[in-house]
C-alpha cells in the first residue's frame, strides 16, 4: 500500500524532504499569488510546501493519505505559527466538497500510469477560473542519468512536458492554457530526500 510505504518514509524526527518549500511553487507562489488566496497541495508529505503558503498568508489545503506525514505536518504547521487544512485522504476525495482553488500544487506527484491522467485532470477540476495548476515532476532522465536525487525507477511514472501537454492542456476534459512549459535539468536542495542534480518537468496552466 502506498500510504504504508509513505509511513515508513516519513517516520523519523527529520524532515525527509527539508522545511523548504520547494523553489519552483516558491517562484510562482512569488509571481503570482497574494495573500488571502486559496492554494490546495496534492500529496504535501509533512507539509513543506502547504507550511510556507501558509506563512505567506494564503489559505491552504493539503491532501496527504499518509497519517505519518500529515501529523508532521500539523506540527510542523503549528511550530511556525500557521493554520492549514490537512485531509488525510487520497486525491481525488470527495472530503474538499465542491471547492475551487486558487492554485493547485502538484509537487512530485509520481503515479501508475494508468491513474496520472484521471489524477491530474482531477487536480485541474479544482481550479477556479483563472487558476494556476504548478507541477514539477522527474523525467525519465532521471533514471536514465542515473542521479541518485529521488524519485521512481519506473520510468513509466515519471513525466515529460509532451504527455503533460496530451493529459492536460490538449485534453477535452479540461480547460487550461498553458503558460510555461520545460524540461530542465536543475540542483535540489530537498532535505536528504532529493539532494543533487535532477532532470525535471516543470508547468504552470492557468483555468479558462
Amino acid at each position: 500500500m502506498a500510504e504504508y510505504f509513505w509511513d515508513r518514509m516519513y517516520d523519523t524526527e527529520r524532515y525527509r524532504y527539508g522545511k523548504d518549500p520547494n523553489a519552483f511553487l516558491a517562484q510562482v507562489a512569488s509571481d503570482h499569488l497574494s495573500a488571502g488566496a486559496s492554494a490546495l497541495c496534492i500529496g504535501d508529505g509533512e507539509g513543506r510546501n502547504g507550511v510556507w503558503l501558509a506563512g505567506q498568508g494564503l489559505e491552504v489545503t493539503m491532501v496527504e493519505p499518509s497519517v505519518v506525514g500529515a501529523r508532521k505536518a500539523r506540527a510542523f504547521a503549528s511550530e511556525r505559527g500557521v493554520e492549514a487544512r490537512i485531509i488525510e485522504e487520497f486525491f481525488p476525495t470527495d472530503a474538499l466538497g465542491d471547492a475551487l482553488f486558487d492554485a493547485v500544487a502538484l509537487i512530485y506527484i509520481h503515479v501508475p500510469e494508468d491513474t496520472l491522467g484521471e489524477i491530474y485532470r482531477a487536480a485541474a477540476a479544482r481550479l477556479a477560473p483563472g487558476g494556476l495548476l504548478v507541477v514539477e515532476g522527474f523525467h525519465p532522465d532521471q533514471v536514465a542519468n542515473a542521479r541518485p536525487s529521488g524519485g521512481p525507477r519506473d520510468t513509466s511514472m515519471l513525466l515529460t512536458a509532451e504527455r503533460l501537454r496530451r493529459e492536460l492542456i490538449d485534453h477535452d476534459e479540461t480547460s487550461l492554457e498553458l503558460v510555461s512549459l520545460e524540461e530542465v535539468t536543475v540542483e535540489l536542495k530537498e532535505g536528504r530526500g532529493h539532494s543533487g542534480p535532477a532532470d525535471v518537468v516543470r508547468m504552470i496552466a492557468r483555468r479558462v
